[in-house]
């Protein structure tokens, strides 16, 4: 089966011999920690090709046999209006995987069940649902028939608690038998009101005898056509002609006048309506809605004056943590490698050669693995926040700041890092989902003064304002970081051009990190 937007076979996995798991889900549903569970440490990061979306492939090992497991962009739909919903849209419709992991979070069940209906809708009958996060569905007081939640859907649902390792074994268990034809699916597909289903099967006898009936399904094709699903128009096109396409897309304006609004809002409220009635079938107990731990936290957290003094005071934790136990150790890796040079050229008569060695090889290297402890320990910082459920709350907070001057409130992150080192906020870039983002923050940070330019600001304020040269430091940090703002104005509206991402973030659960994942 061929992507409609070029994505490749993987000759590499195929050759080898390896059957492919996907998996899939929508961000912070825990499907890392699923993936880290199911690999362990046989893991390789990388990109995906052609973007720089991050890519992460894994080997499960299950009773002496491999799978390779291919970790998907996080994804609320399986639309085209982003670069990650593409990616994992056309990995799953490329056939490449031999299963599809669909991890749900079982506390926020309904949300989560769009996105498998999608995966439903787009043929693929291996799937597996991994229901996760189920302790806190049990907090919540919420429960399910899990053996009818299966009969319903017509796939396998395994409860997992991932961080815990609940479920894993059964998971691995399961995808292993799906992976060798051992089990049978019958998914349930969503069913749309008569006008609708009327127009989808109009559709669908114009797409019937064309290649596209043995690349896709049909039904899928059909839905995508109705929301103006661009890819999809463009590649139904080659297919039928302007004539047909033209009566396609008469009809589609017809119903939006019927329904008055357009049809991507009114299937999607469709689908939401056809999963609740699903939902009534096997889950025993909603629970009560009330208010959480968390969100009397983010009362404070997320607040727009408090929230900004407890932003400061979690970084300069941080901050406080990376450089008091990451200074000494890069001190002390500066002078072993100053002394290993020192060593090495006493043995070193030449001195061109001597100058290329010390000062180039073990010089060069030295300086950059200097770097390690405190890109090391940021790192381990910025994981326990990330971990705990804090890093989104940072991005609610400065969102509408930095949306002033067109970068997204998670921007904000790695420019607070640059005020310690830009090589680790250069790398903390890769959090930012939408890849124009990603390359203007990454513009715009060397331009954030570093701590090693602090030594020179502090040096310049003394010597030229000694009675105010606390003043003048810190006048210099601000139009600083007020210049590389107004650079990622300009240059998000004459060079990178594009939208704007929305800002549309989850707050997740506050929790302990947990060094299991």
């Amino acid at each position: 089966m061929v992507s409609c937007c070029g994505v490749e076979k993987l000759p590499e996995e195929k050759k080898d011999g390896l059957k492919v798991i996907a998996l899939a889900g929508n961000p912070n549903v825990g499907k890392t920690t699923i993936f880290n569970a199911l690999t362990g440490l046989r893991q390789h990061v990388g990109n995906w090709p052609g973007v720089t979306v991050e890519k992460k492939e894994g080997i499960m090992k299950y009773r002496e046999k491999e799978f390779l497991v291919v970790d998907l962009p996080g994804t609320y739909s399986l639309t085209a209006n982003s670069i990650d919903e593409l990616i994992a849209r056309n990995f799953i419709l490329s056939g490449n995987a031999n299963v599809v992991v669909d991890i749900v979070d079982a506390s926020c069940l309904m949300r989560n069940l769009f996105l498998t209906m999608e995966i439903f809708e787009m043929g693929v009958k291996k799937v597996v649902i991994a229901l996760n996060k189920i302790d806190i569905a049990r907090k919540r007081g919420v429960r399910f028939d899990v053996k009818k939640m299966e009969k319903i859907l017509g796939v396998p649902v395994i409860p997992t608690n991932a961080k815990e390792g609940e479920g894993i074994e059964e998971l691995k268990r399961i995808i292993a038998n799906m992976a060798e034809g051992k089990v049978t699916t019958n998914p349930v597909i969503p069913v749309y009101e008569e006008p609708i289903e009327r127009e989808i099967e109009h559709i669908s006898s114009l797409l019937r005898g064309t290649p596209l009936e043995e690349m896709y399904s049909i039904r899928w094709l059909a839905i995508k056509l109705l929301t103006r699903d661009q890819e999809v128009i463009k590649l139904v096109l080659n297919y039928l002609g302007s004539g047909k396409m033209d009566e396609i897309l008469k009809h589609i304006s017809e119903l939006e006048v019927h329904y008055k609004r357009s049809l991507d809002i009114v299937i999607a409220t469709q689908k939401y309506e056809f999963i609740d009635k699903l939902m009534h079938q096997f889950v025993i107990h909603f629970g009560e809605v009330k208010e959480t731990f968390s969100d009397q936290i983010d009362r404070i957290l997320t607040h727009p004056a408090y929230g900004i003094l407890g932003l400061l005071g979690v970084f300069y934790v941080l901050f406080k943590f990376v450089f008091t136990i990451g200074t000494p150790m890069q001190e002390f890796l500066d002078n072993a490698f100053a002394s290993l040079g020192e060593f090495v050229a006493r043995f070193i008569g030449n001195e061109a050669v001597r100058g290329l060695i010390v000062e180039g090889v073990i010089g060069g290297v030295g300086s950059v693995l200097s770097f390690f402890p405190l890109v090391f320990l940021l790192f381990i910082a910025m994981s326990i926040l990330e971990d705990s459920g804090y890093m989104a709350r940072a991005a609610v907070v400065m969102e509408r700041i930095m949306r002033k001057f067109g970068l997204p409130g998670k921007s904000f992150i790695p420019m607070v890092l640059a005020f310690g080192c830009n090589v680790p906020a250069i790398m903390a870039t890769r959090t930012l989902e939408d890849e124009r983002d990603r390359i203007l923050t990454m513009l715009i940070n060397p331009l954030v003064p570093c701590s090693a330019r602090m030594v020179v600001i502090t040096f310049l304020a003394g010597a030229f304002f000694s009675d105010h040269k606390a003043l003048m430091a810190v006048s210099i940090y601000a139009i600083s970081l007020f210049l590389a703002l107004l650079s990622a104005l300009i240059l998000g509206k004459f060079v990178i051009k594009g939208e704007e991402s929305p800002f549309v973030i989850e707050l997740p659960e506050y929790s302990l990190p947990s060094w299991k994942v």
